[in-house]
């Protein structure tokens, strides 16, 4: 299985970056590939947590597949965790933590198996 690792000091406040990686249907404006992203359901779990299921379409070309997903967003823990439910890939799990370093600065790590 593969995996991969990134970390970066970005110039943005750690919540601002949360919710946009939280906010999945506006994917297909600014995520490379994603054509359109459907969203299945979406509740809050407890005072931090909000879980969404939505289906997501990528696609090179011609060349086109869609699979569902499940993110888990947890704002005190301030992670946001995604794993694949179906589609073309027998496992996809990836991860966002958001470390702010001050106001405006935020070290974000990204891991995805």
């Amino acid at each position: 299985m593969t995996n991969v690792q990134a970390t970066k000091l970005v110039g943005y406040p750690w919540l601002d970056l949360f919710n946009l990686v939280l906010d999945v249907k506006s994917y297909p404006e600014f995520v490379p590939y994603c054509r359109e992203v459907r969203l299945l359901s979406r509740k809050m779990e407890g005072p931090s947590m909000t879980i969404i299921v939505s289906r997501m379409t990528v696609g090179f070309l011609a060349f086109e597949v869609g699979y569902a997903n499940r993110t888990a967003a947890d704002v005190i823990r301030r992670r946001i965790s995604v794993e694949a439910l179906d589609g073309p890939l027998r496992y996809l799990s990836a991860v966002w933590s958001f470390e702010p370093r001050d106001e405006c600065h935020t070290q974000l790590h990204f891991s995805v198996n």
